[in-house]
């Protein structure tokens, strides 16, 4: 059953109120709750016989045997009510213990309950922390990794673009000198075929006039050997 602090408060002293007995249990006093009546001045009026006597006696007893009875009645009546409010207040001291048992452990569940959620939350927090770390971490591996791709290509590429350069230099003088080979060849050819014997410069004389190999080779119409000449 639910146990109501505000309406169990006021149970004892409902309860008290209803079971008192204090005129109840209170002995009564048989000089005082008896019949009184003044001995002297009835014997002054009549004097007592033994009969009168005898008959006020029988009058009297079952009218203090009926009280005798009704005080036990009272008396057990009281006691009956103070055990019954004896266990009303056990009963209300277990309730009042109970719920502040059972307000202590809502408190100690609700203190558990606190703790564990900022531990969660701690948690979470330090989980978010890393994660963003290793996020930055990876972000850094990743941007290095790029700028080390880009250095290598620019690097493969200035490779490529000077192997280009030094293979068209090195055809260009190739071909320079294998022209130059041919035009000393056909220079060598031309001297050889006309007969001058002191090489470019040297001129053949006879005995009217001197010719050079350049005049000859213009002479002839041969531009590609005044072009070498």
């Amino acid at each position: 059953q639910a146990f109501h602090p505000a309406s169990s408060s006021l149970l004892p002293l409902a309860a008290m109120d209803l079971f008192s007995c204090g005129s109840t249990c209170r002995p009564r006093d048989l000089a005082t709750d008896t019949v009184k009546f003044d001995a002297a001045a009835m014997g002054a009026a009549a004097p007592a016989s033994p009969a009168l006597e005898r008959s006020l006696e029988e009058h009297q007893r079952p009218q203090q045997d009926q009280e005798g009875e009704e005080e036990r009645v009272a008396e057990a009546t009281c006691r009956e009510l103070e055990a019954k409010q004896k266990l009303i207040d056990q009963e209300y001291e277990e309730q009042r213990l109970l719920k502040e048992q059972e307000d202590e452990s809502a408190r100690h569940q609700e203190r558990e309950a606190h703790l564990r959620r900022e531990q969660e939350e701690e948690e979470e927090a330090r989980r978010r922390l890393q994660a963003q770390r290793e996020r930055e971490a990876c972000e850094v591996r990743e941007r290095e990794e790029r700028l080390r791709l880009e250095e290598e290509a620019r690097l493969a590429e200035e490779a490529a673009q000077r192997a280009d350069v030094e293979e068209t230099a090195r055809r260009v003088e190739a071909r320079r000198v294998e022209q130059e080979r041919a035009r000393k060849a056909a220079v060598a050819a031309f001297l050889k075929t006309h007969g001058f014997t002191g090489g470019v410069s040297g001129a053949k004389r006879n005995l009217m006039n001197s010719t050079y190999p350049l005049h000859r080779a213009a002479k002839t119409g041969n531009a590609q050997m005044v072009e070498y000449l």
